[in-house]
């Protein structure tokens, strides 16, 4: 960038400093006010003009006196200049001079700092500048033309030691079309507050400035150019960028304004400068799309030498201001123990965040180098929307932890943080004001996992623990050798953690773990094959559907009991803990690999379980074949067990073929393993008749949920056999009933009623028919063949009592309902419903008392159940102990619910009585 305009930024005069300079020498002399600038630097420019100039930058620095001598070198050209940075480091107020200018008498300068501050409808203040005597405020009023162009003038900081042409220098410096002349007031005093006068604010051409003098009437500090209107708000087509580097004002800035073409590339509209200022405000053209953005390049490259850019969507911020503070990057370097990095210009203190990866992306990240907020009124406090794009790798509200540094560039793993192998860290610095002026690429740590060691000839607890899912981990292609589940910079976190843990074992924290892992140790499958044993075991009479259907079995658990049943070899007596209790030390390295679980917890938890482990089995290829059983019997559920199986055979010999493997060594501490013959596979996975009946009815209902339309077709190719168990015709009703094939379905189930008269499932789906068909007298006729049954189940109960109320038969149905409403069947979903009814038939009997406690016990369950609320309050209200803000309060929350209209005479009746009550207790 041609850097010849910005000469304007500084006022200087050349003279003769000292007469007896040295030809071969430039002489420079700093000030800041009446003091001598001392260590400030002082950079040559080889050639001004270059668009690389700064490659070819050299620096000197003032000495004590705030001066340097610069020598003239062979290398100076007429293109080589002479630049000053300004006092807040922003590159777009360097003053810069020709070296040949400067080369006859050298240089001589007194650099003010900048004057912040905010206006507020007519009030102007600022802070103070130390060692000021007083102030100055000064409006001009600049010409249409340069009004348009510049927009409320320059920034100001520097002046000359020739006090006598100071004025005509500075209005120099605000551009030709100010001069003395334009002059329209001036205010001098010690407060650093203001308020302007009425015509001033009404005034839309006139720059305001304030400045700061000592008492020997040396510049101190100066605003930049301001309008006393720049509060209002902008028009609606319009935009303010207001930019800032470091946290300092930045001008100089090239974006453009860009739109996308049809192959979603963005394209250049219009290039635009922000000048000697650090704002720009930019009008939409009729000729642009509706989307478009601004294309800013961010101060940093990326690895391929292009700049870094920001995009920022500008279809809903027009008429409002876009504040933009742009950083730097640096490089952090990683260590075992922590990190380091190089000291960043203008940073006061740096912060340390360390984040969880929310997806599994753990790289190396170059941050965009741009926050920015979007604002009304500009005198709000900096907030920033967006910390470069890391918002795309992690959750920027949930900081793992956090550390503020003061001026220290190192930084030392804290011993409280465990060594996880998903951490995300990022450095942050900032200026004394609290803005961003630096931020470090975003690395993962620590740099590797931590290994476990293990020699097959001595007993190592901890990898052996760790092994105990080694079936799983080769079926995952997960690490064997780290307490994580996946090293360093896998892809599959993100998965882990909504999909495997979350949406399939319902963990998102520490609690919801460890009560998945207590259900396992005796819960699980094992559960499952406990009922079944259990079943098999009973000698009494009857079929086996029979006893099937007393334990509740579902489909999936007949397909599980025809298994054992013909395959009893290989399950024996044992249940399947091998199963529940091999992925619960699975389950034990996914929590800890997500942090839900500390480093000590997971290990405390695999202990527990391997000795669980080691008690009930042998050896490893005991475990193994076992858990590979477990793994078929779990997944008969799901029409996949012979592929499951046979993939988890094939993992478990793998695991006696690796190197080192913990199962080729001792299976407790240094005993040697006891033999266990290896299993045939086919055998178990060949399949019986009646196996292979379970297999289509459970493809059946599977096909029927997803395309009900397919069930004649699934009927005609169903195997011989399959309608001597009725658990698969009850299957193949509930696909009618999904159908509301009611004629069919009462056609389909007749033979099946005399075939299985004992079944009772039969009857509920036609009783739930015949309601919506024939009517509650005939549903009611079917439930009550399975008193004939014994089966007056609670839920049964519920079913009848409601179509007994329903047949306005209170005192029978609440016979009924009182058994399904019993506090014994809490946990299923008819108890709520059941006392429900129940409350309503107390309503229309008036006993308001009784009514009154149930729907109290219905709310207390269910305390967001806007009916609940509303019979509650009514029942309170009619009661003999009315509360009436209670009431009040019951009736207003079901009503705002939408689901509950309150009848006009009630909300009469609430308000007169708590009226009346609030009279009677004042």
């Amino acid at each position: 960038m041609k850097k010849t305009a910005l000469l304007l930024l500084f006022i200087y005069s050349t003279f003769c400093v000292w007469s007896q300079s040295d030809s071969e020498t430039i002489n420079v002399t700093l000030f800041k006010g009446p003091d001598p600038l001392v260590d400030y630097p002082v950079q040559i420019i080889l050639d001004l003009d270059s668009d690389d100039w700064g490659s070819d930058l050299l620096e000197v620095r003032t000495d004590q006196r705030g001066k340097v001598q610069i020598p003239l070198l062979p290398e100076y050209t007429s293109d080589t200049a002479i630049c000053i940075p300004s006092l807040d480091q922003n590159p777009g107020k360097n003053f810069c001079m020709s070296i040949d200018y400067a080369r006859p008498s050298g240089v001589e300068l007194i650099l003010a700092g900048s004057i912040q501050h905010s206006i507020r409808e007519s009030l102007v203040s600022w802070l103070a500048i130390s060692d000021a005597e007083y102030y100055k405020v000064e409006a001009y009023d600049l010409d249409e033309e340069f009004y348009k162009q510049e927009n409320g003038g320059l920034f100001l900081f520097s002046n000359t030691r020739q006090h006598e042409s100071y004025e005509i220098q500075r209005l120099k410096s605000l551009g030709n079309g100010v001069n003395e002349d334009s002059r329209v007031f001036t205010f001098q005093g010690t407060d650093t507050e203001f308020i302007l006068p009425p015509n001033i604010i009404q005034n839309q051409r006139l720059a305001i400035l304030i400045s700061a003098y000592n008492k020997n009437d040396i510049l101190l500090a100066q605003s930049p150019g301001f309008s006393p209107q720049q509060n209002n708000a902008l028009g609606e087509d319009s935009i303010r960028f207001e930019f800032k580097i470091y946290g300092r004002d930045n001008s100089d800035v090239n974006f453009d304004i860009v739109s996308k073409n049809e192959d979603g590339e963005f394209e250049i509209l219009e290039q635009f400068n922000t000048g000697t200022n650090p704002y720009l405000q930019i009008e939409k053209k009729s000729e642009w799309p509706q989307d478009v953005w601004i294309n800013l390049y961010a101060h940093g490259y990326r690895s391929d030498g292009s700049r870094i850019r920001r995009n920022i969507k500008l279809n809903k911020l027009w008429g409002k201001t876009i504040r933009l503070n742009m950083q730097v990057n640096f490089t952090i370097s990683l260590n075992e123990e922590g990190i380091t990095w190089s000291k960043v210009h203008f940073a006061d203190h740096y912060t340390v965040s360390v984040y969880r990866y929310k997806e599994a992306k753990r790289t190396r990240y170059i941050p965009l180098l741009v926050e920015y907020d979007v604002v009304d009124d500009r005198n709000e406090p900096f907030s920033t929307l967006t910390l470069a794009n890391f918002r795309n790798l992690v959750e920027l509200d949930s900081v793992v932890y956090e550390e503020t540094l003061e001026d220290i560039t190192e930084w030392s793993w804290p011993s409280e943080l465990p060594r996880l192998n998903h951490y995300a860290v990022v450095v942050k610095s900032y200026s004394d004001d609290g803005m961003l002026t630096g931020l470090s690429l975003m690395k993962p740590w620590p740099l590797k996992t931590p290994t476990l060691s293990w020699d097959s000839n001595n007993y190592n607890k901890e990898a052996a623990a760790v092994s105990l899912n080694g079936i799983m981990m080769e079926l995952h292609k997960t690490n064997s050798d780290t307490l994580p589940i996946y090293p360093l910079a896998h892809s599959k976190y993100e998965s882990l953690r909504d999909r495997a843990l979350g949406q399939d074992w319902g963990i998102h924290n520490e609690a919801d773990l460890l009560n998945n892992l207590e259900g396992l140790k005796d819960g699980g499958t094992s559960s499952s094959m406990q009922n079944i044993l259990s079943i098999l075991k009973d000698e009494s009479e009857g079929p086996l559907w029979k006893k099937a259907l007393d334990e509740d079995f579902s489909l999936k658990q007949m397909r599980r009991l025809q298994s054992v049943l013909y395959h009893r070899e290989f399950y024996d007596d044992r249940l399947l803990h091998a199963w529940d209790w091999g992925r619960a030390t699975y389950l034990i390295r996914w929590g800890y690999s997500l942090g839900y679980i500390s480093e000590d917890e997971a290990w405390k938890q695999l202990f527990q379980f391997q000795k669980m482990i080691q008690d009930e089995y042998k050896s490893w290829i005991d475990f193994g074949q076992s858990y590979v059983l477990g793994r078929y019997f779990w997944s008969l559920s799901y029409n996949t067990a012979a592929e499951k199986a046979q993939d988890a055979w094939d993992a478990f010999l793998v695991q006696f073929e690796k190197e080192n493997s913990p199962w080729t060594g001792p299976w407790i501490d240094n005993d040697p393993q006891i033999n266990v013959e290896l299993w045939d596979l086919d055998s178990l996975l060949s399949l019986e008749s009646e196996e292979e009946i379970f297999e289509w009815a459970l493809d059946a209902e599977k096909k029927l949920n997803s395309y009900p339309d397919e069930l004649e077709s699934l009927l005609s190719n169903a195997p011989s056999g399959w309608d001597k168990h009725p658990q698969i015709v009850q299957m193949i009703l509930e696909s009618y009933e999904r159908n509301q094939d009611h004629k069919g379905l009462i056609e389909f189930v007749s033979p099946y009623l005399e075939s299985f008269p004992e079944y009772y499932p039969f009857y509920q789906i036609l009783a739930r028919v015949q309601e919506e068909s024939s009517g509650i007298e005939e549903a009611l006729h079917d439930l009550n063949q399975m008193d004939a049954l014994s089966r007056e189940s609670p839920e049964n109960c519920y079913l009848k009592g409601r179509l007994l109320y329903l047949l306005k038969e209170p005192e029978e149905a609440i016979k009924f309902l009182r058994i399904a409403g019993a506090e014994e069947n809490s946990d299923n979903w008819y108890h709520n419903n059941a006392l429900y009814i129940t409350g309503l038939i107390y309503v229309d009997n008036e006993d308001w008392g009784t009514a009154c406690n149930l729907f109290a016990d219905l709310n207390k369950r269910l305390p967001e159940n806007p009916i609940y609320q509303y019979y509650y309050a009514v029942s309170l209200l009619l009661g003999s102990d009315p509360d009436y803000i209670l009431i009040r309060n019951l009736l207003t929350d079901a009503e705002e619910s939408g689901e509950v209209n309150v009848p006009s005479w009630i909300w009469a009746r609430v308000e007169t009585e708590y009226l009346e009550n609030e009279i009677r207790v004042f």
